[in-house]
Formats: structure tokens, C-alpha cells, sequence
């Protein structure tokens, strides 16, 4: 089989001569490749090695909690927004004496807020029953998540007694704000000289008529009875990718009445929104709000 092979080859020698030229030229040229590429990637990783440092060279936190990924000198990003608890005010001026400590900036995690703003408006003049749709999109990075929800709106009903029992809700007619959309937004108490000091988070503040970085001159006050008002640095970036889209209909009622108090009683009478989710409807009109737009 070999002499076979070889003799086949002998009797073509140009073109068996062409073929190993060939497959050198094409060997050589991958290994130079790989070669720049390996080059490349090694420059590039050492150059992030020289450059990259985290916020923070030591984390103190409460005792037990440690987390999993420290066996491997690592914390998980936004690691301190999930802990209770914390270390005591004697325990932090311990710190901030240390030898070698140039700069020791505590976190405080005070919780959520739900940011809200009604963005847009609908406009609704004739009286009759409509149908609100409200579907709510995130994309998670893995994947879009939706969930949605119905509501049946009387335009131009006052309700004189329990408003529920009817399946129904009152709404003036006329322009109308959409209904609030937004996300929440974690607050955490820092101290303002320490994070200046720290990651020079005053030179990322925008100034301007009501934005500027702490002050000695801002002030906790009461607000209402139960409240507190306090200055805040809001992130001008939304990190929750979500949308909500707002459906309006008007319901076909088969019913000849034009009175929307009388309209309203037959609602209920044939069993409130589980009869009005059955009936057809017409004139869809769409808003759809970002959480960047919010």
C-alpha cells in the first residue's frame, strides 16, 4: 500500500513538490497567528493587570458574613448592598487610626425607594367603559420577563357608594396622566469627604440649580408627620432595562343604555369585570414608557 502511494506520488512530483510547498506556506502563516494573537492577549492582560484596582483594598464588614468567593480574594460586585448590620462608630475611629490607613469611607445600606413619575397622559371624552391593559417587560440578561394586568374604567362616573363591588373604576373625563410607572433604587449613606477623598465621587456630581455635591450647609428635615427629608445623589443612569406598555379600549356594550351611572349598575348586575373581559372591544390606542424615561 505504501509503495503504491509513493510510486503515485513520484510520477507527479510537480504537483506533489506544489502540495508540500503549499501546506508550508499555510502552517506557517497559522503559527505566526497564533503566535501575534498569544502576543496580543499577553500584552493586553498584563497592561489591565498594571491598571485595574478596586475602590476598596480592604472590606470590613459584620462578622459572619463572609462570603464564598473570598476563598478566592474576590467579592461578588455590589457585595456590601445585600448585609445587615455593620461595625460600631468606636470600631470605625479604630480604623481610621490605623498606620498606613489613608482613607476610610463607610457605607451605610438605608434600603429601597421606589422611584415614580406619571410620563405621558390619555385623553378620553365621551362617557363609557374602557379597558386598560398594562404590560410590565424586564430584561433580566437572561432572558425578558413580562407580566401584565387589566383594569375596566367608568369615564365620567362619580360613584356615590362602594366603587370596588362593580369591577369597575371611576375616571374623569378629559386629559388624564398615565398611571406611575418606575423602579426602585437602592439608598446608601455614605460620608462626603470620605468617598471625595476615596474615588472623587464630588468631581462626578453635575452642578447646576438644584445639583451639587454634599455641603456643610445641607440639612436633615422633617417631612409630614412620619417623614424625614434628606439630601441625596441620584445616579442619572437607569440600570433596570424595563418597559411598560399601556393599552386603552372601549368596551362594545350590547346595552342601548347612555347613562354611565345606568351602564355601571348592569356592569355589576352581570357580574363586573369577569362580564366586561368577555365582551369586544375597539379603538386601541398604545403608550409605551421606559424606565430610562422615567
Amino acid at each position: 500500500m505504501l509503495k503504491f502511494i509513493w510510486n503515485s506520488w513520484w510520477r507527479n512530483k510537480e504537483r506533489f513538490i506544489l502540495l508540500l510547498v503549499g501546506v508550508l506556506i499555510v502552517s506557517t502563516g497559522l503559527s505566526y497567528l497564533i503566535g501575534t494573537t498569544q502576543a496580543n492577549n499577553g500584552t493586553v492582560i498584563d497592561e489591565l493587570q498594571k491598571r485595574w484596582g478596586s475602590s476598596y483594598d480592604i472590606v470590613v464588614r459584620p462578622e459572619g458574613s463572609r462570603s464564598v468567593t473570598e476563598d478566592l480574594k474576590l467579592l461578588e460586585p455590589n457585595y456590601m448592598s445585600g448585609l445587615d448590620g455593620g461595625i460600631t462608630r468606636k470600631q470605625y475611629e479604630t480604623i481610621k487610626k490605623m498606620t498606613d490607613v489613608e482613607v476610610a469611607a463607610p457605607i451605610a445600606m438605608i434600603g429601597y425607594n421606589q422611584t415614580l413619575s406619571s410620563i405621558g397622559t390619555h385623553t378620553i371624552d365621551q362617557e363609557g367603559i374602557y379597558k386598560l391593559t398594562i404590560k410590565d417587560t424586564q430584561d433580566t440578561g437572561l432572558q425578558n420577563e413580562s407580566s401584565s394586568g387589566v383594569t375596566f374604567l367608568a369615564a365620567g362616573w362619580e360613584p356615590t357608594e362602594n366603587a370596588v363591588k362593580s369591577g369597575v373604576s371611576p375616571l374623569p373625563l378629559g386629559k388624564q396622566p398615565l398611571f406611575e410607572y418606575g423602579s426602585q433604587v437602592m439608598i446608601a449613606g455614605v460620608d462626603p469627604e470620605a468617598e471625595a477623598a476615596l474615588v472623587g465621587l464630588d468631581k462626578a456630581t453635575t452642578k447646576g440649580t438644584y445639583s451639587n455635591y454634599f455641603s456643610k450647609d445641607d440639612q436633615v428635615t422633617s417631612f409630614g408627620e412620619d417623614g424625614v427629608q434628606i439630601p441625596i445623589l441620584l445616579n442619572n443612569r437607569e440600570y433596570v432595562d424595563a418597559t411598560r406598555i399601556y393599552t386603552y379600549e372601549k368596551v362594545e356594550l350590547p346595552s342601548k343604555e347612555t347613562s354611565i351611572n345606568d351602564l355601571v349598575q348592569q356592569v355589576e348586575q352581570k357580574g363586573g369585570n369577569k362580564y366586561l373581559d368577555s365582551l369586544p372591544t375597539s379603538g386601541a390606542k398604545r403608550y409605551t414608557i421606559t424606565t430610562q424615561d422615567v
